[in-house]
């Protein structure tokens, strides 16, 4: 069996059965569509996470999501979306190592090098793209980001990174919470475990974000972002 689509475009990975598919068939589906302001989350795609050399980095589906996120950038940037990052919060490690200084958590920090928590190169923040630090799962927990957002107007976030069921999840979660149309694309999301990704995938389509395909992510970018300029002319 092979993921598919609903016809109203919730995704069913390969691995969902057909019990909990039909469960899900009165429930109401997350936003389709796009508001006018869009931006873009990248969440913590740092060498720690993407490159095998670290304990918590996978590079079998980190690199294919380095090369899906880039692609994603190099149609917002030209179009002028925001584009937000987030890495771990160093200060957190210092925390951890005085509060529990004994903990597998503390001793895996104390291993890392500064290089495990810098956005990996070929999608490292451009100009006026905002680096966020942060010490929980959520891209919004603890840090400026909601302000941010507010500040210039976004509706529409579209949530990328690793791991699909950790910090991209928290993040996309807590993105309906605050009322932001919320899509994750496919390509642009990874994990270490492929059932964790995909359950994942499945219980964010059902409930909290579109998940679609990049290609249609980027479609809906260049849609809005010709209305808005048609609208200005």
């Amino acid at each position: 069996m092979e993921s598919r689509f609903y016809s109203n475009g919730s995704y069913i990975p390969d691995i969902i059965p057909e019990e909990d598919v039909n469960s899900f068939s009165r429930y109401p589906k997350p936003q389709r569509e796009f508001g006018e302001n869009p931006a873009v989350v990248v969440v913590d795609m740092t060498h720690g996470f993407v490159d095998d050399k670290y304990p918590m980095g996978f590079s079998k589906t980190g690199l294919p999501c380095v090369k899906a996120i880039k692609d994603l950038l190099d149609v917002a940037r030209p179009l002028k979306i925001p584009i937000f990052y987030t890495r771990n919060d160093r200060r957190s490690w210092a925390i951890e190592k005085i509060a529990a200084p004994t903990s597998s958590r503390a001793q895996a920090f104390s291993k890392l090098d500064p290089r495990s928590n810098e956005i990996i190169d070929d999608i490292a923040p451009g100009e006026n793209e905002i680096l966020i630090e942060k010490a929980a799962p959520s891209a919004f927990c603890g840090t400026s980001l909601m302000a941010l957002l507010n500040r210039i107007r976004v509706d529409t976030l579209i949530v990328t990174g690793m791991v699909t069921s950790g910090c991209v999840r928290a993040t996309a979660v807590d993105a309906f919470a605050y009322k932001y149309k919320t899509f994750l694309p496919i390509e642009c999301a990874a994990d270490r475990s492929q059932i964790s990704h995909k359950v994942s995938l499945f219980d964010l389509s059902m409930k909290y974000a579109h998940v679609s395909p990049l290609s249609e992510v980027l479609q809906n970018l260049r849609h809005v972002t010709a209305e808005v300029i048609k609208e200005s002319v």
